[in-house]
């Protein structure tokens, strides 16, 4: 059995239907910077990440575009994601990432420093979701 950290981040309560938007647009930039840590983001990954927006509108899409365009600072997108997220960012950062790269492991070091998640926080994350131990 996987050892749990002492004290995991507090997540935040459910969220009102009004900010349930703004966290799945956190969220879908978690994955869209996490897919691009390689220094590159194929048409299978962009196709993945509009799976997982489910909406096809013109106004999703024209999000999707501008996010994918931007460049990846992992830093500062820590530091724009509203407290209490810390832990569903990370994790979908994970299922977003293959890890099989210096600089993808490079971008979690940073995110999770960006994001204030202890390293055993990060090692039960890599466990619970069989993603690799990053380098």
């Amino acid at each position: 059995m996987a050892e749990t950290p002492a004290r995991l981040p507090q997540t935040r309560p459910d969220p009102a239907p009004e900010e349930r938007e703004s966290e799945a647009l956190v969220l879908i930039r978690a994955m869209v910077h996490a897919a691009k840590a390689d220094g590159r983001l194929t048409r299978d990954e962009q196709r993945a990440i509009y799976d997982q927006l489910g909406s096809r509108s013109a106004d999703a899409s024209r999000f999707l575009q501008r996010e994918f365009d931007q460049p990846t600072n992992a830093r500062d997108f820590a530091w724009s994601v509203p407290l209490g997220m810390e832990y569903k960012v990370y994790a979908i950062s994970l299922s977003a990432i293959d890890l099989d790269s210096k600089s993808e492991s490079e971008y979690l070091a940073e995110l999770a420093h960006g994001l204030r998640l202890p390293e055993d926080v990060c090692r039960h994350l890599h466990q619970r979701y069989g993603a690799p131990s990053p380098r």
